[in-house]
């Protein structure tokens, strides 16, 4: 019997061993191996990516070296422009001190041709129709 009781005891175990042999899972297995093509592709990419990197920068910088160019010229025209409003200032403020200088001279004559009128004595009558035909004529 005991033989028996050995045989059915290990039976189960053998069996769970042989069915678990039968019911493998599916692996997933990554070819690790790089063939020819895989290679060329890897380097065409590096390549790729690398020149237009390149290309990138090197039209960065040229669109940095001409907004430098275009700054540097606007600084020059505005230092000129800056000039020559200095410029015009000063000779607006030369033009308006001549020409209070020119109307205080001329109020100044007329304040003492009217000073005459008044305070001058009073012109014969002959005198007077001459200063009235005076006025007439121009």
């Amino acid at each position: 019997m005991e033989t028996a009781n050995e045989q059915t005891t290990a039976s189960p175990a053998a069996d769970a061993r042989i069915v678990g042999l039968d019911r493998r899972a599916p692996r997933m297995r990554v070819d690790l191996t790089l063939n020819i093509p895989t290679l060329i592709t890897l380097a065409t990419l590096v390549v790729t990516i690398s020149a237009t990197g390149v290309g990138l920068y090197y039209n960065l910088d040229k669109r940095q070296m001409a907004t430098d160019f275009a700054v540097s010229v606007l600084q020059q025209r505005v230092e000129k422009n800056e000039a020559a409003v200095a410029a015009l200032r000063i000779d607006q403020a030369n033009s308006n001190a001549a020409l209070r200088t020119d109307v205080k001279g001329d109020i100044a004559e007329i304040k003492g041709m009217l000073n005459q009128l008044i305070f001058a004595p009073r012109p014969s009558p002959s005198q007077q129709r001459q200063l009235r035909e005076w006025s007439k004529d121009q």
